[in-house]
């Protein structure tokens, strides 16, 4: 009698990690108080529409990763997320781009503080195959991996964790009583420490609530995509 084996199906284990919601706060422009702009050949107005723009492009390109669940930009960091990207531009001349990258989650823990670099090249220009296309795009392809690498570090229980704990930490501005003893907190570190039931009709309630906040969140990306789309051709032609 013969007998066949066939090997178990691989599970793909990055398919299989919780997807965490992430927020970008508008980034930080590095305009610094009494600072000659001139001098410095900065623009403040360009400046600040780029730490819109280039916080849109981070969106952009950690969604195109697949590795996350709803990306928010935002005008701050006090919105709700398991994950906070806080961007800072140190330079953008057209040729010469650089940004920091601190990625934090809704437990406190830092995950990443990089900085990236790219300088774009003499013949980006002159080629037609770049027509439409952002010279800094590889900058923002290069942080999105960073970023998304980052996950590998981290257990599919531990991720769930950090949705829980985004849960929790939410209710508690609305009852701070109700859900902190769930919660361990040493400083600005957040522990998850005890769950309530799934049916305690609080947390139903303010899980509820998040969703609303979350809808009127998920609006304010239009008002984004519409600034960067209509910025677009100005900027691609500056650079």
């Amino acid at each position: 009698m013969s007998s066949s084996y066939s090997k178990p199906e691989k599970i793909d284990s990055v398919k299989a990690l919780p997807k965490l919601d992430v927020i970008i706060p508008v980034f930080d422009p590095g305009l610094l108080e009494g600072e000659d702009y001139e001098d410095e050949d900065i623009w403040p107005e360009l400046r600040r529409a780029e730490a819109n723009r280039f916080a849109f492009k981070l969106k952009e390109k950690l969604e195109s990763t697949g590795r996350f669940g709803a990306i928010r930009v935002t005008p701050d960091k006090t919105a709700t997320g398991e994950l906070y990207i806080l961007g800072r531009i140190i330079e953008s001349n057209g040729e010469e781009v650089e940004i920091t990258v601190e990625v934090i989650d809704i437990s406190g823990q830092k995950w990443l503080d990089e900085s990236f670099e790219h300088e774009v090249s003499d013949v980006f220009d002159k080629s037609i195959r770049n027509k439409g296309e952002d010279s800094y795009d590889p900058l923002f392809e290069e942080a999105a991996a960073e970023i998304a690498e980052a996950l590998n570090d981290h257990s599919s229980k531990s991720l769930e964790d950090l949705r829980y704990l985004s849960d929790l930490r939410f209710g508690a501005n609305f009852s701070d009583s109700t859900f902190m003893q769930y919660m361990e907190v040493d400083g600005d570190q957040f522990k998850l420490v005890s769950k309530p039931s799934d049916h305690d009709p609080m947390f139903q309630r303010v899980k509820a609530i998040r969703v609303r906040d979350q809808l009127f969140i998920d609006g304010l990306q239009n008002n984004y995509a519409a600034f960067y789309t209509q910025m677009n051709d100005s900027y691609l032609m500056w650079q």
